[in-house]
């Protein structure tokens, strides 16, 4: 009967909740990792280098497609990662000072040009293979 008589501050509920709550993560900027060069085989069966020229890609985007697309057509097995982008722009001298080398790999596949599998790892779909042949046809 007596604690019937206390009052009861409604702030110190928000208090206790509020103790309890987790507090907000610090935004920090995302760091991307920097890409490894791969050892590859990137003559036998079709060079890379050939199948790059034939299709004469003019972007980062198209350049993506062109890896992935060949990646597909001769090496259909291979699960194709940034690093092996990066191998593939290093074997032929593309410009590769790119700070995050997955963000056209992660754009493909917003514009649903290519399938993401498992976390990191890319292919191609029909609607990027035909994009590719398109570049091929345009030159």
């Amino acid at each position: 009967m007596e604690g019937e008589d206390e009052l009861v501050d409604p702030s110190d509920d928000a208090q206790m909740e509020s103790a309890t709550a987790r507090p907000a993560r610090e935004g920090r900027p995302r760091k991307p990792t920097v890409p490894k060069v791969l050892e590859l085989d990137l003559m036998s069966g079709g060079s890379f280098e050939a199948f790059a020229n034939e299709h004469t890609p003019k972007n980062d985007t198209e350049r993506n497609l062109v890896v992935l697309a060949w990646f597909k057509e001769h090496r259909p097995d291979e699960a194709v990662t940034a690093n092996h982008v990066y191998t593939c722009y290093r074997a032929i001298k593309w410009p590769s000072g790119i700070d995050d080398f997955s963000w056209p790999l992660r754009a493909l596949k917003k514009e649903q040009l290519v399938t993401s599998p498992h976390r990191g790892q890319y292919a191609i779909n029909h609607l990027g293979i035909a994009r590719v042949e398109k570049m091929g046809a345009g030159s």
